[in-house]
């Protein structure tokens, strides 16, 4: 049996469930019905809260002995958290009343009851605060207000960090929490077993009495003073992953022969834990014995000790003593730097941890295995291993010094890893092993307070910048009682109520800027204004919901026009559409320099999308951005279109975007058709009396639409990103992330506060891809469902010889695969249903519903129902890295490839006869390795080595 034991103190728990609490709460401000009345939640405050011991045996454990369907149930006194809630609210009506204020509060006080536990009878995989009612109980208050009490549940991190440092395949059986005997320690124990691990380390299974101890309550308390957390870690898994690192490292070499064991040992080495391994081996060709290359067969033991000098800083100490054999050493120096390369493993260097995204305590265990790799990865020269410093008195010492970046986990907050040492537990826990543990700062957020609204009737004029309609209009900022707080203000949501004619449906839109300034936004086009509301006007009334508070605003009418004051107010909007927004849009059919006027006017970060129709086909548009920093080339192609997607900012002055036309002389485009051209330009009142009449040629369109975008967080990853995807979860949106030894998947529907939904270890690991409903990953070898790729399972998309797969696909409903100069096609029961020669092809991708194939002379666009590359037209493009191929789900629905080379990236359509460059830019455009989720866009951070997110909050197109 191999046992980890996390034990965290009671008050630090507390403190960090109340913090989840208060995020947990702030934006449930709802309306419920009490006593025949209807009142609105405007806020809580937390009181007391209390960790005990139930006093019954009201409870329930599952118990697997020897395997998880063994299960045998118990009785348990759960443990119970007891929360003081003061809930603040205020009827409807009176809130109503305040017209942006807030109406007398009235307070409801209740204790939350809430069961501590693992799910030891499901997945084993979560510790969740349960929701178990109200203590004593109040019926009229729990219908009202208790049902909308969360439950929260953290997910350990089993299959994401642990799965690097488990041996293969071994399964978690038994995971459960306890209560320390003073109530002052919460200890979760989690034991991975099976029959074959037994055998071969001789460690039982644990049986029911050891857990019956476990709930009891009987547990050893290994937090020091001043230590908030502490992970345990069985020797067992230690030792066993040092033996296979060293084992695995001679299979396939040239340099190396192993001739008897490893064989490690766990020493607790007066409080510091050291990992011992002996075996002897052969360094093949060592060293020159008189005329030839002879072999140095050698004893050798590896010993590493561990301990923490400075905070989150990992201390290593290595000897390695060689014993060579006798006549080998007569005839050359045999050295520990000699055999270094003896004890290499490429395969476990792991050591990148995954910036606290996981929960704590495991990180630094995965760091001492990550960071004991780096003792084994050297090379053959006399000098030390990588990181590693030699010590001068001592030629067989190397010693290093690493930092350990534990983050700050969003869900507990900012540890610190403060000590690293050896513990032996067996009476009570039953094990020996490293103990690490550390510190922890509860990430506590600042709460605002909403200022009381300010708000006026509606007044007419434009929808906006360039709308054509007349629009009732008004808008009002929300914002925090303290300046100070501002930057903590959110908005929550909001909801239009009383509106019987639904005059005011979707009228209403909320934007913010990265100042954090918010405001809601009202615009009613004046048709949306029917009959039935002018004979009893009322006013747009919006509950305003934000982490700071609630409001109810009631914005009065706008005032009722004639028909002469409607069809004048009408005339002013459309002069200044066609002057501010019709006439410039249209200016590049007619002059060579092209400034864009931007529709949203705030300054801030924009995503521009523009489309050209109507140009000459093969003309190229160059891109220029403020200061007329080069950003790239628009092609327009055959069917005389050019697109164009970037990612710009609008400083508030100036033209964000120019366009210019290259390689024409001289103005020869009209802006109209036949007839004389109107002038709109003069703004005398005298020109005003009458609507212009524009004749654009209907062969010329221009559409620009321009999208804020908000900084959101920064992923860290454990690695260089290879590849972003996305996934649908029961229903919720997930982003995937792939490392080459990581598949990780976040909800960034809070793009500010992105949570890890799950992760799975995966060697290798170059992609994943969607197919009928299942996840697939793929590597250089092998493809095979997400669930098996730990298992390694045979039943994947894979040969025995395992030749090098160069790229996969989803398109015409199979998925295909490109690997030894074939192109295999699967359906959905991973039957092989089509084959075809693919003579020096490198690279393979999918656009819409066509598959794209690359080698050095060009690229071919493959029909999926008959995908036979030596009957389809090549490419020819010299202007792209064919080396790299890469699809671009971004820009999704329109069947797009992009080629990347060193001095730019080309975009490229993809049609039944071939391809088009459309665009070139001269750094990397922001749709590469993007994925779109929702109103969040993620794309690989600036190093590689995280995710960036941005969310659009705001677009507007004319």
């Amino acid at each position: 049996m191999m046992i980890i034991e996390l034990q965290i103190d009671s008050k630090t728990l507390i403190a960090s469930f109340r913090e989840q609490m208060r995020q947990k709460l702030a934006c449930q401000l709802f309306e419920f019905s009490f006593l025949n009345t209807l009142w609105r939640v405007t806020g809580y405050e937390l009181g007391d809260t209390k960790l005990r011991r139930s006093q019954k045996s009201d409870g329930n454990a599952c118990i697997h002995v020897g395997a998880p369907n063994v299960v045998t149930p118990m009785a348990i006194r759960p443990i119970r958290l007891t929360q003081h809630l003061i809930v603040n609210t205020c009827g409807t009506n009176e809130l109503v009343a305040a017209n942006g204020k807030l109406g007398p509060i009235v307070p409801l006080h209740m204790d939350l009851v809430f069961i501590l536990e693992t799910d030891c009878c499901g997945s084993m995989r979560q510790i969740c605060f349960r929701y178990a009612g109200l203590d004593p109980s109040l019926p009229d208050i729990e219908a009202a207000i208790g049902n909308r009490i969360p439950t929260v549940c953290v997910d350990l991190p089993i299959d994401g960090v642990l799965a690097q440092v488990l041996p293969g395949g071994l399964p978690l059986i038994n995971s459960h929490l306890t209560l320390g005997s003073r109530d002052e320690l919460v200890v979760i124990r989690m034991e991975f077993w099976q029959p074959s691990w037994g055998t071969e380390t001789g460690d039982p299974a644990r049986v029911f009495s050891y857990w019956t101890r476990f709930y009891a309550g009987i547990v050893s308390d290994h937090l020091l003073p001043a230590e908030h957390w502490s992970v345990f870690v069985d020797q067992h898994v230690i030792v066993h992953q040092v033996q296979t690192l060293i084992r695995e490292s001679f299979v396939g070499s040239t340099k190396t022969r192993l001739h008897s064991g490893p064989s490690g040992t766990w020493i607790n080495n007066g409080g510091i834990g050291r990992v011992s391994v002996s075996f002897n081996a052969d360094s093949i060709d060592a060293c020159r014995c008189f005329t030839k290359e002879i072999d140095v067969n050698a004893d050798i033991t590896l010993d590493v000790d561990t301990t923490v000098k400075v905070p989150n800083t990992l201390h290593q100490d290595v000897w390695v003593d060689v014993s060579p054999d006798f006549w080998d050493a007569t005839c050359c120096i045999a050295t520990a730097a000699l055999f270094w390369p003896i004890v290499g493993a490429e395969q476990f260097t792991k050591q990148n941890v995954n910036q606290g995204e996981y929960l704590a305590g495991f990180l630094p265990f995965v760091a001492f295995i990550g960071a004991l790799a780096q003792v084994l990865d050297a090379s053959s020269k006399p000098d030390p291993p990588t990181g590693f410093s030699k010590d001068d008195e001592d030629g067989e010492h190397l010693f290093r010094d690493q930092i350990i970046d534990l983050g700050t986990n969003p869900t507990f907050g900012t540890m610190t890893l403060t000590t690293a040492r050896a513990v032996d537990d067996e009476q009570i826990t039953g094990i020996r092993g490293l103990l690490t543990a550390g510190t922890l700062a509860i990430a506590a957020r600042r709460y605002p307070t909403l200022a009381d609204i300010g708000v006026s009737e509606m007044s007419w004029g434009g929808g906006g910048r360039c709308s054509r309609v007349l629009s009732a209009r008004a808008l009002f900022h929300l914002e925090a009682t303290l300046p100070g707080e501002q930057v903590f203000l959110e908005l929550c949501g909001f909801d239009i109520i009383d509106d019987p004619t639904n005059s005011f449906r979707n009228a209403v839109t909320y934007e913010r800027d990265s100042g954090n300034r918010h405001w809601l936004n009202i615009v009613v086009p004046i048709w949306n204004f029917s009959k039935d509301y002018w004979n009893a006007p009322y006013p747009c009334r919006i509950v305003v919901r934000t982490n700071g508070g609630i409001r109810i605003v009631s914005v009065a009418p706008p005032p009722v026009l004639s028909a002469e004051e409607a069809e004048r107010l009408g005339r002013e909007v459309q002069f200044r559409f066609v002057n501010e927004c019709y006439l410039p849009k249209y200016r590049i059919f007619e002059e060579l320099e092209w400034p864009i006027n931007p529709v949203l006017e705030t300054p801030g970060i924009y995503l521009w999308q523009i489309v050209v129709r109507g140009l000459p086909a093969g003309e190229s548009l160059g891109i220029a951005g403020t200061r007329n920093v080069a950003l790239g080339t628009a092609m327009v192609t055959a069917g005389r279109e050019a697109l164009v997607s970037l990612i710009a900012p609008h400083t508030g002055s100036g033209a964000p975007l120019t366009f210019r036309r290259m390689g024409v002389g001289r103005q020869v485009q009209t802006l109209a058709g036949d007839g004389p051209a109107v002038s709109v330009r003069s703004e005398t009142p005298a020109d005003q009396t009458a609507t212009p009449t524009l004749r654009i040629r209907s062969d010329r369109e221009v559409i620009i639409r321009q999208t804020r975008l908000l900084p959101g967080a920064q992923i860290g990853l454990p690695g260089a990103c290879r590849q972003l995807g996305k996934q649908m979860l029961r229903g919720k949106p997930l982003l995937l992330a792939v490392t080459a030894g990581m598949i990780q998947a976040f909800d960034v529907r809070d793009p500010r506060r992105p949570t890890a939904a799950w992760a799975v270890a995966a060697a290798g690991v170059r992609g994943v891809i969607p197919f009928f409903g299942q996840l697939f990953a793929w590597t250089d070898d092998g493809v095979l469902p997400l669930r098996e790729l730990q298992a390694e399972a045979p039943s994947g998309f894979r040969r025995c010889e395992r030749p090098q797969i160069l790229g996969c696909a989803v398109a015409g409903g199979r998925f295909w695969i490109l690997r030894d100069c074939m192109l295999l096609g699967y359906d959905e029961k991973r039957c092989e249903v089509a084959r075809t020669e693919a003579p020096g092809a490198l690279g393979l991708a999918a656009a819409g519903d066509w598959l794209v194939l690359s080698d050095r002379d060009g690229v071919t666009v493959l029909d999926p129902a008959n995908p036979d590359p030596s009957t389809s037209p090549k490419v020819r493009n010299d202007t792209c890295d064919l080396m790299r191929l890469l699809p671009v789900p971004a820009l999704a629905p329109h069947p797009m490839v992009a080629t990347h080379r060193s001095d730019h990236t080309a975009l490229l359509r993809v049609t039944g006869s071939g391809m088009e460059e459309i665009a070139r830019y001269t750094s990397t455009p922001w749709f590469i390795d993007a994925v779109r989720i929702g109103r969040v866009l993620a794309f690989p951070s600036a190093d590689g080595h995280g995710v960036t997110l941005s969310e659009a909050v705001a677009t507007s197109s004319h």
